[in-house]
């Protein structure tokens, strides 16, 4: 998370930090994101849903005075950040102690804070340093290295035949949107298998 932070403020022009803070055990105050999932708890309760189609229609029903904003992910909105972020030196970070986190335009400087009555952040370089030469993981220029968009072939998805089958039985019983969600993502996954 940490690494897509870093890349996002990179990349960003109008961003120039972001600062994460952590709950502190007996000083919550994020009702407003408890109440949005106990409203669509409660709604998923009372519904029937056999696919994504679904779901997102009924999470679209939620909140009928302010409905809520769904973004729908697509295969180039995911991205590998783990293969280079172990690359870098986020080991030293004592993350299960940490109360807020500070990121900047120094894609390699990590600012923590281990309490909150801290007046100052601790500044931490994340280039690794690796081997008898002490040899920088990155390039010797600096070079940031940016994550690559996940492919299909990156990660194989496979599904085994007797779920398919298990859920074309149930074609008969789902809303025709659902059914072809349904076909659409099995034609896919042949077209990966070939």
């Amino acid at each position: 998370m940490s690494y897509a932070i870093a890349h996002l403020l990179q990349v960003s022009s109008s961003l120039k930090k972001i600062t994460m803070k952590f709950s502190v055990p007996g000083h919550s105050c994020i009702q407003e994101v408890d109440s949005v999932h106990s409203a669509i708890e409660r709604t998923l309760r009372k519904s029937e849903y056999s696919s994504p189609i679904s779901l997102i229609r009924i999470l679209l029903s939620v909140n009928s005075k302010k409905p809520y904003n769904i973004l729908q992910m697509r295969e180039q909105d995911f991205f590998d950040f783990n293969y280079y972020s172990v690359k870098m030196n986020y080991k030293s970070v004592p993350f299960s102690k940490v109360v807020a986190l500070e990121f900047n335009k120094s894609f390699y400087e990590i600012r923590y804070r281990l309490s909150f009555s801290e007046a100052e952040y601790r500044s931490l370089n994340l280039r690794q340093r690796i081997g008898r030469r002490q040899s920088h993981v990155t390039a010797e220029r600096g070079d940031i290295l940016f994550p690559e968009i996940l492919r299909k072939n990156d990660y194989a998805v496979v599904l085994a035949q007797h779920k398919v089958d298990a859920i074309k039985s149930m074609f008969k019983w789902m809303p025709k949107n659902d059914v072809t969600f349904y076909e659409t993502v099995f034609s896919r996954l042949d077209k990966n298998k070939k």
